[in-house]
């Protein structure tokens, strides 16, 4: 045997009889742990990316096979932090980014990655179809001055999901608009 198994051999061995006294000492510890591991993945964020990266790809099928597996025995909890995410702001951002980005795709049209309430503020949360003021405070997204992100050139119509491309629209103005697009175009240039 070579003395790289012998020393896996021995260290598997000594791992089982102080099995204890290890947890007992992580327990003890916790904090101190914790603060080391951030400090430490703070120090080597890039090289443990891309040691994560390089194993994912030389064992796609295993990681792909754990996954799998891990969903499946954990699929409740899975679908009640996912539920409980998706009830907070950043969760609900996550959500509506997500959306834009399906909907680009789908419409095979250009994707760019912005947060919405950057063109609420930059439209001073004023609907820029009707004039009047909108309400994010709102609660109800339904309400007839909820801001919505609107399109000027619809993505179904070819129109991206850029910056320059959208406008705040109250709710009701743009239920009106839907996908028409009329009369917005020369906006995108002024």
């Amino acid at each position: 045997m070579q003395s790289k198994e012998k020393k896996a051999v021995y260290n598997k061995k000594y791992r089982e009889a102080h099995r204890e006294d290890s947890k007992k000492y992580r327990e003890a510890h916790k904090e101190e742990i914790v603060k080391y591991g951030k400090k430490y993945y703070g120090a080597h964020k890039e090289e443990i990316t891309e040691r994560k990266k390089k194993y994912s790809e030389n064992h796609r099928d295993e990681v792909a096979a754990y996954n799998k597996g891990y969903k499946e025995a954990h699929r409740e909890e899975l679908v009640a932090h996912r539920k409980e995410y998706y009830q907070t702001e950043k969760g609900k951002a996550a959500s509506r980014k997500g959306n834009h980005k399906r909907r680009a795709t789908k419409a095979g049209v250009v994707c760019q990655i912005f947060n919405t309430s950057a063109v609420f503020e930059r439209d001073g949360y004023i609907c820029q179809n009707c004039g009047r003021k909108t309400r994010p405070d709102f609660k109800n997204p339904n309400h007839p001055l909820y801001p919505n992100l609107d399109h000027i050139v619809p993505l179904s119509k070819g129109g991206a999901h850029t910056k320059i491309n959208t406008q705040c629209l109250c709710h009701q103005c743009n239920m009106f608009k839907n996908n028409t697009g009329v009369g917005d175009q020369l906006r995108m240039f002024g």
